[in-house]
């Protein structure tokens, strides 16, 4: 049997190719493993979002070397959106990667790459192992055989993810919180003047709503009590074969029988319509009331050099209705600090914007210039230095309303769900907007079921609360 380990930087959208990858490699009767040294297979899913990132993946890719003085056969692979566009750079810089495979490239060619490696490895490990000849291997056959029809057979084709995170029990053998991540749609056609994807994943495309659905039904039946439905920007999702829109497949989502809820991310401001949120009020029982919404100025001059298509006054008109029509709902947002261009004035603005909502959380950055993108040739006169103490300004603030916002919950009651166990015995859980509970029970029965908790203090990440309602359901709790 072929062990293979993920190592996965960047967003949940590879996260959820993991996933699927992980499905089609199970398929072909491989194993996943916790640690790099238990396998023969491994894949590196990169991300280009920022440099850092980047940065990591090199790091890590370079450090693998050391597991290949034990085990010359193992095999790397580099897969994910630095691959799309530095992939010679890659087979070059490192002599010990297998293969590399872009976001964009056609995922039939990587199916028939893994298959063709898991063959490999098979026989290798037969020779090493037990002297047997390959040939004369059942699963050798098998697996050969069944890669064949793969390059053409379009519904193995890896597209929505979810599925491997279904099984009863984590990879140490403990009872597991089971989510999935489910693509709804991959790509992107917005072009902000800073964003590498559109270079790294391609133009939109949307998956049909039918096999979205299905993919949701296979992973509740499975145990999945969290699901996500993830795009560049969901928002501007449509049903290639019917046209219906992102709200229309949110209701269909919410109607699957079975004791779950949802998330989406993320949605762009520009798309950002009414029916949406009306939906979400009308299945508060699966539609978690979140929503993460990227501001990433409060300066309309830069938002049209990011070629952001909204006004400050639109995204604010924007929160207000979501607060409007969902009282208790969690808003997060992404906020640029040192975008080229970016004047003192324009950076009171953005601040004036995050004090004027009082976000329940805000994933802040220093710009990080892409190579491809408009903004890469932008001239930028902030020095590092400068940049870097207006994030750390911004970050206090965003800190303080994080905690306000958290401090708004004692003494309620709110539903959550059990992930885990936590490194000093207690357990942790998470609500419907994304806030972590460290809970005052050690039992992991009540790992991936949702309950009922009241909050009796609050910090600036964490909640502490006492279950008062035990497994309770979706319905039960909303």
């Amino acid at each position: 049997m072929v062990n293979f380990f993920f190592k996965v930087y960047g967003c949940q959208a590879n996260v959820a190719d993991s996933e699927g990858i992980s499905r089609y490699l199970e398929e072909l009767g491989c194993s996943r493993v916790a640690q790099e040294r238990d396998a023969d297979l491994i894949l590196v899913v990169s991300c280009a979002i920022r440099a850092k990132a980047e940065q990591k993946m090199f790091s890590y890719v370079g450090r693998l070397k050391k597991f290949r003085l034990t085990r010359s056969y193992l095999k790397i692979g580099v897969i994910g959106c630095v691959a799309s566009y530095r992939k010679s750079e890659i087979l070059d810089r490192f002599h010990n990667i297998s293969f590399a495979h872009g976001a964009r490239d056609d995922m039939r060619a990587l199916q028939a790459i893994l298959a063709d490696v898991v063959v490999e490895l098979e026989k290798i490990k037969l020779v090493c192992v037990s002297g047997e000849k390959p040939e004369e291997n059942k699963r050798v056959r098998d697996v050969a055989k069944w890669f064949k029809p793969a390059m053409s057979d379009e519904k193995r084709i890896v597209t929505h993810g979810g599925g491997t995170r279904g099984a009863k029990e984590n990879l140490s053998g403990a009872k597991a919180f089971q989510s999935s991540y489910v693509n709804i749609s991959t790509g992107c056609n917005n072009f902000c003047s800073y964003c590498i994807v559109p270079f790294a994943r391609g133009r939109e495309v949307h998956y049909a709503m039918d096999s979205i659905i299905e993919r949701v039904k296979v992973d509740v039946a499975s145990g999945v009590r969290e699901i996500h439905l993830l795009g560049q920007n969901v928002n501007s999702y449509f049903d290639p074969d019917s046209g219906e829109r992102f709200a229309t497949l949110l209701e269909r989502v919410a109607q699957v029988p079975g004791n779950f809820w949802v998330k989406f991310m993320s949605p762009h401001p520009r798309d950002m319509t009414t029916d949406i949120l009306e939906i979400m009020n009308r299945y508060p029982e699966k539609l978690c009331a979140w929503i993460h919404h990227p501001l990433q100025s409060g300066s309309n001059r830069i938002l049209e050099l990011m070629n952001r298509p909204y006004t400050v006054e639109k995204y604010l008109s924007q929160i207000y209705e979501m607060r409007e029509k969902l009282p208790n709902i969690t808003i997060s947002t992404d906020v640029i600090v040192g975008f080229p261009g970016e004047t003192q004035d324009d950076f009171e603005k953005t601040m004036a914007v995050l004090e004027a909502v009082r976000f329940d959380n805000v994933f802040s950055f220093i710009f990080s210039p892409r190579c491809h993108t408009k903004a890469y040739d932008m001239k930028d006169p902030l020095t590092y230095a400068e940049k870097h103490a207006r994030l750390e300004i911004l970050q206090a603030v965003v800190k303080e309303h994080s905690h306000e916002r958290n401090k708004t919950l004692i003494g309620k009651k709110v539903r959550a769900i059990v992930e885990r166990k936590g490194e000093r015995g207690f357990l942790i859980a998470t609500t419907e907007g994304n806030k972590h509970i460290r809970l005052d029970s050690s039992d992991e029965a009540f790992v991936n079921e949702f309950v009922m908790v009241k909050i009796n203090s609050a910090g600036v990440v964490y909640l502490d609360g006492e279950i008062f309602d035990e497994k309770v359901s979706c319905k039960q709790c909303g």
